[in-house]
């Protein structure tokens, strides 16, 4: 771009391994460097999000994080070098379902009664069970996925149950009480035990669905996708924004809604979890060091403005090609700066330039020379008012001579 400038000071931005932050990460790389004139910024690529905030307010990187979950109620206090502020995406974790799967079967109360739906005042019922929509067990072979049970995302010495005190993987599945009977269960779908922290085995449990829960780790995707291709139904551990959604058009299965007092029944052991509602929506939030507020005024002003619905997030995904999850066709990078060419939102009201220490690189030389003209001008002209004033005023007075001479000799 035409507007890129020079600055010494190289900004640092998180960037971790879901779709959403990596394009919005994306996105405010591109602002810093095509409209602002960051030349070379830092990126800290991680898998978890440990560590980010120290990093936000080290000095050695000042790292900015677009898009928080989980974040401490009490962060600022712990740490008065950080600003926080909403990003303006509510975000979401549930079980989702198919949209074309019936409500009768994706709703907790007709799947944990098992009973086919009958409608008031009429003798005809639906001719299959609500469970019948959902994945027997054995659908996701995970020995063909992973090989060995001891490559299995759970397993009996796995560390990622290693919050479990009580509850142990079982062939890669976590079995809730209800399911010991010897009665039919169907198969439920989480990536791993600590991606939801237990939440949805309690709940699992508490709400009695006759579900193994099976975990896919990294397969998660593909078995969704397989699924998908065949037409067939299931339910699934996942969180919005993500473009998933779009790729299989899905909507979350319906639940108790979150409220506080099933919020304090959580425990990582989902046995003793009294969990029995979804999860809570999260107002997503935005990280930056409070320093880069005077130090960096033109970055912290468009950290701060920063601003992505969830309808924003999503168009941006959409973008995306399938690597990142996506429908589109796209890199990251490409969808990102499409997303910038072609959104409705007024990105440009983000940009205020206070800092007048850039100069753009293309024309640095013609403007290091236009601005010691428009310095040196003003003084040249000054001298040369000077100097045509002296010489007037000495015209003057040797005129006032030769005018007197004449008049002595004229006497």
């Amino acid at each position: 771009g035409n507007m890129i400038g020079s600055r010494s000071f190289v900004p640092s931005i998180e960037m971790h391994d879901w779709s959403s932050h990596v394009i919005q990460s994306t996105a405010l790389r591109i602002l810093l460097q095509e409209m602002l004139g960051y030349s070379s910024i830092h990126l800290f690529f991680e898998k978890v999000v440990a560590g980010q905030l120290s990093r936000a307010s080290n000095e050695d990187c000042f790292a900015i994080d677009i898009e928080r979950w989980d974040m401490p109620s009490n962060v600022t206090g712990l740490n008065k070098d950080l600003i926080i502020q909403p990003l303006g995406t509510v975000g979401r974790e549930a079980l989702y379902v198919p949209d074309t799967m019936s409500y009768t079967a994706s709703n907790y109360r007709t799947v944990k009664e098992g009973n086919s739906f009958q409608c008031p005042g009429s003798n005809e019922t639906e001719t299959s069970s609500p469970y019948e929509s959902y994945p027997l067990l054995g659908t996701a072979n995970l020995t063909a996925l992973f090989g060995s049970p001891a490559d299995f995302p759970c397993n009996e010495d796995s560390p990622e149950a290693n919050a479990w005190t009580v509850s142990k993987c079982t062939n890669g599945s976590w079995i809730p009480p209800q399911c010991h009977d010897g009665k039919p269960c169907r198969e439920l779908y989480l990536p791993f035990p600590r991606w939801s922290q237990s939440w949805y085995e309690g709940m699992v449990k508490n709400l009695e669905l006759r579900f193994h829960v099976v975990y896919l780790g990294n397969k998660m995707q593909d078995v969704v996708r397989q699924l998908h291709s065949e037409g067939r139904d299931s339910m699934y551990y996942w969180w919005e924004p993500h473009p998933m959604h779009l790729t299989f058009p899905a909507r979350r299965f319906t639940v108790p809604d979150f409220n506080e007092a099933c919020k304090l029944g959580w425990t990582s052991e989902p046995l003793d979890s009294q969990v029995n509602c979804d999860q809570e929506p999260q107002a997503l939030q935005k990280i930056i060091s409070a320093k880069l507020k005077t130090q960096e005024p033109d970055l912290f002003y468009l950290w701060s403005a920063f601003q992505i619905s969830y309808k924003d997030q999503m168009e941006m995904m959409k973008l995306e090609g399938p690597v990142m999850g996506g429908p589109g066709n796209l890199t990251v990078e490409q969808a990102a700066c499409q997303w910038l060419r072609t959104t409705s939102v007024d990105w440009s009201a983000w940009l205020k330039i206070h800092d007048q220490r850039v100069i753009p690189n293309d024309e640095e030389g013609i403007s290091q020379l236009m601005l010691a003209f428009y310095i040196l001008f003003p003084i040249l002209f000054v001298l040369l008012l000077l100097t045509l004033f002296a010489m007037w005023r000495r015209t003057l007075k040797l005129q006032n001579v030769i005018e007197k001479a004449a008049d002595i000799n004229g006497r």
